[in-house]
């Protein structure tokens, strides 16, 4: 088990890895070398799997994903980065991606929270609903007499 001490340690060094983009193996070296140095290799592997988990969540919390079902234009982008860089410390990657299945509309992502305003995400919705709506009244059978 690792003291907290070691685990604040690991999240700060990812914090730098990912805010500096540093990913040059050889600069990475001697700071790794430095944070396992002297501990036993089950502490050590233990200590680098929080650094990889801190790292990949430092990189989901700072990246700003913009899902469209067609390629955005600058000023669109750029009104999203500055809405959601407010009150954020530091700038945020931005990664776009084209999703036609969304028909039209946006799903934006950043960190843990999902922001969907697209064609698809609300005929979803009317789908649950009308499949909700339907078994609280089922269809009636119509009897037929001879």
């Amino acid at each position: 088990m690792l003291a907290t001490r070691d685990r604040h340690l690991a999240k700060h060094l990812a914090r730098i890895i990912v805010t500096n983009e540093i990913a040059d193996p050889e600069q990475l070296k001697p700071a790794l070398q430095r944070l396992v140095r002297g501990r036993p290799a089950r502490e050590s592997r233990l200590l680098l799997k929080v650094l990889h988990r801190a790292m990949a969540e430092e990189l989901q919390r700072t990246t700003l994903t913009v899902e469209s079902s067609q390629p955005l234009d600058a000023e669109t982008l750029g009104q999203l980065v500055t809405a959601f860089s407010r009150n954020r410390p530091g700038p945020l990657r931005v990664r776009q991606m084209i999703m036609p299945e969304l028909i039209a509309g946006l799903r934006v992502r950043l960190g843990d929270a999902v922001f969907e305003s697209s064609v698809a995400n609300r005929l979803q919705w009317m789908a649950d609903h009308i499949r909700e709506m339907l078994q609280y009244y089922p269809r009636k059978t119509d009897e037929h007499h001879s």
